[in-house]
């Protein structure tokens, strides 16, 4: 006693075989990245002159070389250092009550 198989319709050509293949499945779902929340934007300061804490400001500058000096920054309370390609900026130190 032999089983035969009933004839399975087939697509003529190995591409026609592949398209009935792709037909057939179903797209995977994609997956969409969560981004991070965004950061908060800071409240901008009341008074730009004077800042409400002390900030220092460091700049390497390799390009740019000058001359050792010290100065006050234009705004007001504090102190630009450069020497060489460094700059150092302290702002918002209150000397004493």
């Amino acid at each position: 006693m032999t089983t035969v198989k009933p004839p399975s319709p087939r697509p003529g050509s190995l591409q026609a075989d592949l398209l009935a293949d792709l037909q057939q499945a179903t797209p995977m779902p994609m997956a969409r990245p969560r981004g991070d929340a965004p950061a908060p934007v800071p409240a901008e300061r009341r008074d730009a002159t004077e800042p409400r804490t002390p900030t220092v400001d460091v700049r390497l500058t390799p390009r740019r070389w000058s001359a050792p000096s010290v100065r006050s920054p234009g705004t007001g309370t504090g102190l630009v250092l450069t020497v060489g390609p460094v700059r150092v900026s302290v702002t918002g130190f209150r000397a004493g009550p």
